[in-house]
């Protein structure tokens, strides 16, 4: 059995940012009113003694370069031939900090869940499931292979997605003048802006579909793959690529 429970707490302060890479744990940020950027790591696992070769143990690395902090997360492997038995039972990233902390995250799979959040947010996953939910920060950047993005009644006025498959649903409250791009190869989209927002949109896809359901929606106009028109004033802009996937642009849910 491999258990650990590690916890190590860092002062920061505006323009500090956080880099934590792992491999696929459960990721869950959350703010709070302090100066001080608390992690927790939970580890739990099943393994089998290999006949041949050790197991390196579960480790995480934490450093801190004055506003910069960076925690590094490390599986257990086996060094050697063989085949190594393990079973994760808990693999878990707890994270409180002041919402103005910028984020660099990056992972293989497992899941990234930020509330209420105010700093940039950079993710970098293969697989996995990201949910943000009422993050209102200068910009969001995400890249990853096969996933799920849900951004839920959120704002930032700087999106760059790109994804090759899964699924990306947006879910965005009015910004002054958004400035959102997503590129994926097979992703089924979904956009909703709430009503009141003013942006141009371009939406050119390959083979999947494109539905234009906002109710403010003007000057649609369907030209080979390309959808194109605006909401409100159309200050803003939306440009969506997807190659072979289904891309729906309607009204935010409230």
């Amino acid at each position: 059995m491999i258990e650990h429970r590690l916890q190590r707490t860092f002062e920061v302060s505006e323009g500090a940012r956080l880099h934590l890479s792992q491999k696929d744990g459960r990721v869950s940020i959350a703010p709070w009113d302090q100066d001080l950027l608390e992690v927790e790591v939970c580890y739990r696992a099943k393994v089998s003694e290999p006949r041949r070769g050790r197991i390196r143990d579960f480790d995480v690395k934490f450093s801190q370069d004055g506003g910069e902090i960076r925690v590094t997360g490390r599986e257990p492997e086996l060094e050697g031939s063989g085949i190594l038995r393990l079973r994760e039972l808990e693999n878990r990233y707890t994270i409180r900090a002041p919402s103005y902390l910028e984020l660099d995250l990056r992972g293989e799979d497992g899941s990234v869940r930020i509330d209420d959040w105010r700093g940039r947010i950079s993710i970098h996953m293969e697989d996995g499931a990201i949910d943000l939910r009422s993050v209102q920060v200068p910009s969001l950047k995400v890249q990853m292979q096969d996933g799920k993005l849900r951004m839920i009644r959120s704002r930032a006025p700087e999106i760059d997605i790109q994804a090759e498959d899964g699924n990306i649903e947006l879910n965005l409250l009015r910004s002054d003048k958004l400035d959102c791009r997503i590129r994926s190869e097979d992703a089924r989209i979904k956009v909703g802006l709430e009503r009141g927002s003013s942006v141009s949109f371009s939406i050119a896809v390959d083979e999947g579909g494109v539905k234009v359901d906002h109710p403010e929606a003007a000057d649609v106009s369907r030209r080979g793959h390309r959808v194109t028109g605006r909401i409100g004033e159309g200050r803003g802009r939306l440009d969506i690529t997807n190659v072979d996937g289904a891309v729906l642009l309607g009204e935010a849910s409230s």
